[in-house]
């Protein structure tokens, strides 16, 4: 039966925990290991830390011109752990708290001595016994004779938590060592099918899509040459967002790779901890802003931080006699500007804007 993520149960899912008890996602590459026909098969698993234990090992099939070929059996390394900022003022938290997510990565080699297309896939059966998951990525590469191709890797970490009403810039980068061409898209999730053993894209039903992956929320949009995705989540949702990225080498497709990941948004503290730029305590000019931001407190501001809406550290620091911070070097769009005093710690919506 085919079931991915239904986003209209979002209202009996949020009497779950945000860090409900499924994976939170995962990508797949391939690339050339170096010499002769040996490939390096890659995927990487996400699990928030209080969702299901990582698995010991994987197996990754795939298949060549459509044909069933075979499968890898891997293991995986040490996980890699990063911290999640929640929507409330200043909580930042880790495993030890519940939050915050690993990433395990399985990897081995395999000989492919046949040119043609081959197609790389895994499907994990994971969630609780209301609503199971059926979570699928697939690769494609194109091997040749001489080609030597490398897919590409995301690189960026994935972000799974935003804060309603809060302007989403989530940045999906990949990097693709041979200097091919890459064109980000999102595309519809998903799933397997048992009986014919190929992965099929998940029906929405309007006005859902594989751009409306919250509840209300307007279409995301993509930079398909970076990319980043935009979007702002309406209400208190849970749902999912698939993104692949095409490979082209001489304007000829290469391949391509895809990744899975849980999308939330929660409104847990919104109304106090973002102020827009009103009047506190502390404030600054302008907003939006190009080069300089200009700050005014009633006290001494001892240090600030600039991030993204996740918790990504883009600045940190003391602040300048002249009560100033230069935001040149940082990309268009929205941030969170989080302030400390002896006494309190404030965060303002921060619009960069050249």
């Amino acid at each position: 039966m085919l079931k991915i993520k239904y986003l209209f149960f979002v209202f009996l899912l949020i009497a779950f925990d945000v860090n409900a008890s499924h994976w939170e996602g995962a990508s797949l590459t391939v690339k050339y290991a170096g010499s002769g026909n040996n490939y390096i098969v890659k995927y990487i698993f996400y699990r928030n830390c209080s969702g299901i234990s990582a698995p010991d090992s994987v197996e990754v099939k795939y298949n060549i011109n459509g044909v069933f070929s075979g499968q890898i059996k891997m293991t995986h390394s040490s996980p890699t752990l990063w911290a999640t900022t929640l929507c409330q003022l200043n909580t930042t938290t880790n495993c030890a708290g519940g939050f915050g997510h690993e990433e395990y990565i399985f990897q081995d080699t395999i000989n492919l001595p046949q040119s043609g297309v081959y197609k790389f896939y895994r499907v994990d059966w994971q969630g609780n016994s209301s609503f199971p998951e059926h979570d699928y990525v697939e690769a494609y590469i194109n091997i040749q004779p001489g080609l030597n191709n490398h897919l590409p890797d995301f690189t960026s970490n994935p972000e799974f938590q935003f804060c309603v009403t809060v302007p989403v810039m989530l940045q999906s980068f990949a990097t693709e060592p041979d200097g091919d061409s890459m064109v980000y898209s999102i595309i519809p999730l998903m799933s397997f099918d048992t009986i014919s053993q190929t992965g099929i894209n998940y029906i929405y039903t309007p006005p859902n899509s594989p751009f409306d992956f919250l509840l209300y929320m307007p279409p995301a949009t993509i930079d398909p040459s970076t990319g980043t995705v935009y979007f702002t989540p309406p209400v208190i949702a849970i749902g999912a967002m698939a993104i692949k990225v095409d490979e082209y080498r001489n304007s000829v497709w290469t391949g391509s790779v895809m990744r899975v990941t849980d999308i939330s948004s929660t409104g847990l503290g919104i109304s106090i901890s973002v102020n827009e730029n009103k009047i506190t305590s502390i404030s600054f000019y302008p907003n939006p802003a190009s080069e300089i931001i200009y700050l005014k407190s009633e006290e001494l501001i001892q240090d600030y931080e600039i991030t993204d809406v996740s918790g990504r550290i883009f600045f940190s620091g003391k602040i300048n006699d002249d009560s100033s911070i230069n935001i040149s070097k940082l990309s268009n769009g929205v941030f969170l500007l989080h302030l400390k005093t002896q006494n309190k710690n404030q965060t303002f919506k921060l619009i960069k804007n050249n």
